[in-house]
């Protein structure tokens, strides 16, 4: 799964850095991270995100990113890996787990010295990892007796797909070239997919940055 997820990012990454190499010096280059709250289809969690942004013309920005976002309502019970708590009620739990490499074109709806506002879309691969689980508890009575039973189901699931990317993002840049920001972004399969998991996702944080000549 590692190796499925690294070699793609390589393969975008490299010619981004190759690139930016050959560019002129007025060209304006940045790194990002960033922070997120992401919400998935059923629950929420987290996202972190690191961004190389490549300006090619004053209203047109290239963006390689790499993200990993997760998200979990599983109890603490079974985070710890027990099997079963007998006060639980009947319940359904699910924990996601998405890292994406994506290719990004930003167009600038203000770009200049101190700020950058874009909306950006992009395509690229998504690896997503996904458990469900399901407990059902059953009460009978009979004849005065009391009869609980209980039972589980723990699904786990790992694929890989096409992604698509968008977005809408906002930096101020300072004089020495550090950034502050914002950024919401959505990222999800390309196409339809058969997957029981969650591996759709919005999410919306904070950016810090460098900006180089």
């Amino acid at each position: 799964m590692k190796t499925k997820f690294i070699l793609p990012c390589l393969g975008i990454i490299a010619p981004l850095l190759l690139f930016s190499q050959e560019a002129p010096k007025h060209q304006n280059n940045s790194v990002t991270l960033g922070g997120y709250t992401a919400s998935f289809t059923d629950i929420n969690g987290y996202a972190v995100a690191v961004g190389y942004q490549y300006k090619l013309h004053r209203y047109i920005t290239i963006e390689g990113n790499i993200s990993h976002a997760s998200g979990s309502s599983f109890p603490d019970y079974l985070e710890q890996q027990t099997e079963t708590d007998p006060d639980s009620p009947t319940q359904w739990s699910t924990k996601t787990a998405v890292e994406n490499i994506a290719a990004n074109l930003h167009f600038s709806v203000i770009n200049n010295k101190h700020h950058f506002l874009s909306a950006y879309a992009g395509l690229g691969y998504m690896s997503v990892a996904s458990t469900d689980y399901i407990m059902t508890k059953s009460v009978v009575y009979n004849q005065g007796v009391i009869s609980i039973s209980s039972s589980y189901y723990l699904y786990a699931e790992k694929k890989s797909f096409a992604s698509k990317n968008y977005g809408l993002q906002y930096k101020y840049s300072f004089n020495n070239g550090f950034q502050v920001g914002a950024d919401i972004r959505g990222v999800s399969p390309l196409g339809k997919n058969s997957f029981l998991g969650q591996p759709n996702y919005l999410s919306a944080g904070i950016l810090i940055g460098k900006k180089f000549k």
